[in-house]
């Protein structure tokens, strides 16, 4: 799919990751701010802005360079923006003193402080604004994609803003494929960590090889805060950044030795089918490939030090884990532990989605969801989709008579419990096929696309409909697993209640949309969208999933699943032998589940052309 044809929400989100991107590689190249003479990004962000706001900025820099107090002016509108990366606070108070100095006053009513960074920074105590005028107001990427996302920007607008950065900015458009970060979270959804932030930075500046590691509870924000730190440390590392997902928590998460095959393959393309199985040998060739470049890995969700310990890079580069359990990662590494979020911090999150919380209701939640990012996620979107006047007291409620309300924070068990609930709560606002849909997403241990979740809801979808005569006996083996009595049942049948609904009505079901039903998901934070297409769920969601599904459907799942990725290795080669080698370009999912042969013993097994001969199901 084209970035044109992207519905709203994610040619926004393409938007911004596009602004993010800039502002990286304008650090990487010049290593300071923008005050360096050079009005070239105020033209480009001029001409962004023009096009998606429909206004008339004109760079004032070229004839009066580093003009005093703005960059751009739009003098029908009496509007001026000053453009900036600082992250210094005091940028507030040196604006304002130059619209004072300069009498900005009498060409602006308003001054637009853009900082080209996810968040702004924090705003002096001593900031006021200027008396006589013009107002500032400070904006970043995380502002922008706000406005974006509402309907007061039209789709044809985004469109003409993307082709200005298209046209501006090409080389940001397609980074290399060793720039693997996922989009800052501080974009949305993520707020507080600035003193895990500045603890972690300050380390990572006093060392030679910056290695750190994130340890925390499941839920707890470990993910996003890794890749926050490593978008922070990204400039240090122009030659790439990797983020590898480990999957500690899944039953068979990859050894050592396939993760090593992996990120060999992705710095040296094409060389993972003549590497050694020898974990010293791989660690060898790891090593070597590293050697001389500034290259940050991410490794998220590691299962322990046994697992990551051979990806210790050389001197130059650095590496941020995140585990759930115990790392032991050198005399160089340094092991952050990562807690809850203090009260303020979780009222803001929650604030993120409904503004309008009120305090004592806003307190509330935040001690009922523990601190606990994910299951603060659920509850603000719960309430955000819950209509202009949301239920907050009834949601309250409910959370209170769960298990939650006489659960002892303290207990080994209590972060569990809560995001359960929580989760239990945001699937009774989805209809029965639409829960069905979700859970059956579950069986995905690893990223995916479109189509292989289209893939298992249809095959889920069978389990729905009374078997009739000469019905294939793969979805009897379906149903009959989805009719194993569940402990979930009781649960299933209260969340209707919730809606008012009849159990009857799981019997009427309107055609399956599995783009819509993906897009209502991420709204509900059920489902992360990540960049290229592709969907994730958190693995306490999606062993909350199949818990609820029962072990025999999601054996059938999983080999809906199989089948889905067959096909395309299938079809892969097909294509290959007909002499098109450019088999990623037509099926961008082909990749994953090449290296995912790899990881089941395929590697070793005969191949013919680009595809594999054989396929572990």
């Amino acid at each position: 799919m084209s970035n044109g044809s992207l519905p709203r929400e994610q040619l926004a989100k393409h938007l911004s990751d596009r602004l993010v991107v800039l502002e990286q590689k304008l650090k990487a190249r010049t290593g300071a701010s923008l005050n360096d003479g050079s009005h070239v990004i105020e033209t480009v962000l001029g001409r962004f802005f023009n096009a998606l706001f429909g206004w008339k900025l004109t760079n004032l820099n070229p004839s009066h360079p580093n003009a005093p107090g703005i960059d751009l002016l739009d003098e029908d509108r009496r509007l001026g923006i000053q453009v900036t990366n600082n992250s210094d606070g005091d940028k507030h108070t040196d604006t304002a003193q130059r619209a004072i100095d300069h009498h900005l006053n009498q060409r602006c009513d308003r001054i637009i402080l853009f900082f080209l960074l996810s968040t702004v920074p924090t705003v002096p105590k001593k900031f006021q604004q200027p008396p006589q005028g013009p107002m500032i107001e400070p904006w970043c990427i995380r502002d922008l994609l706000k406005q974006m996302v509402g309907t007061e920007v039209s789709v044809a607008q985004l469109l003409a803003a993307k082709a200005v950065l298209d046209e501006e900015a090409p080389d940001d458009a397609r980074p290399s494929g060793l720039h693997q970060l996922p989009p800052d979270p501080r974009l949305h959804g993520f707020v507080g960590r600035g003193d895990d932030l500045d603890k972690m930075l300050t380390q990572a500046s006093l060392a030679v090889t910056a290695i750190t590691g994130l340890k925390g509870m499941g839920g707890i924000g470990k993910t996003a805060l890794s890749v926050v730190l490593g978008h922070e440390l990204a400039p240090r590392f122009p030659d790439g950044q990797l983020f590898i997902e480990c999957r500690g928590t899944s039953p068979t998460p990859p050894t050592a030795q396939e993760l090593l095959i992996r990120i060999i393959d992705l710095l040296k393309p094409g060389s993972a089918r003549e590497l050694p199985d020898d974990l010293a040998a791989l660690g060898a060739a790891y090593r070597d490939l590293l050697h001389g470049r500034r290259i940050l890995l991410v490794l998220d969700n590691a299962s322990g030090t046994e697992q990551v310990k051979p990806l210790l890079p050389p001197s130059g580069c650095g590496l941020i884990v995140s585990s759930r359990h115990p790392l032991v990662l050198g005399s160089a590494g340094l092991v952050h532990i990562v807690g809850k979020l203090k009260e303020a911090e979780a009222i803001a999150l929650l604030r993120e989605f409904h503004e309008g919380l009120l305090d004592a209701d806003a307190k509330e939640l935040a001690r009922l969801c523990a601190g606990l990012p994910l299951a603060l996620k659920l509850a603000g979107s719960h309430l955000q989709l819950d209509g202009p006047e949301p239920d907050v007291a009834g949601y309250i409620e409910r959370l209170q008579q769960s298990r939650i309300g006489a659960l002892d924070p303290e207990a080994a068990d209590a972060g569990e419990v809560t995001i359960s609930e929580t989760l239990r709560l945001s699937e009774a606002m989805l209809k029965p096929e639409e829960r069905d849909a979700w859970r059956a997403l579950g069986v995905f241990t690893h990223c995916f696309e479109e189509g292989a979740a289209a893939a298992v809801m249809r095959a889920f979808e069978l389990a729905a409909k009374s078997p009739a005569v000469g019905e294939p006996t793969g979805a009897r083996t379906l149903l009959s697993a989805t009719s194993v009595s569940s402990p979930s049942q009781a649960d299933d049948s209260r969340e209707d209640e919730v809606r008012g609904r009849s159990m009857a009505d799981k019997s009427v079901r309107a055609p399956l949309d599995a783009a819509a039903l993906l897009s209502l998901f991420v709204r509900r934070s059920l489902l992360e969208r990540l960049p290229g297409g592709r969907y994730e769920m958190h693995d306490l969601a999606a062993e909350y999933a199949r818990e609820r599904l029962g072990e025999e459907t999601c054996t059938a799942l999983r080999l809906a699943h199989a089948r889905h990725y067959q096909s395309i290795a299938q079809k892969a080669d097909a294509l290959y032998l007909a002499g098109d080698s450019d088999v990623s370009r037509r099926f961008p999912d082909y990749e994953t589940y090449r290296r995912r042969t790899f990881r089941t013993g395929s590697r070793k097994a005969g191949r013919v052309g680009c595809g594999v001969t054989s396929v572990s199901l």
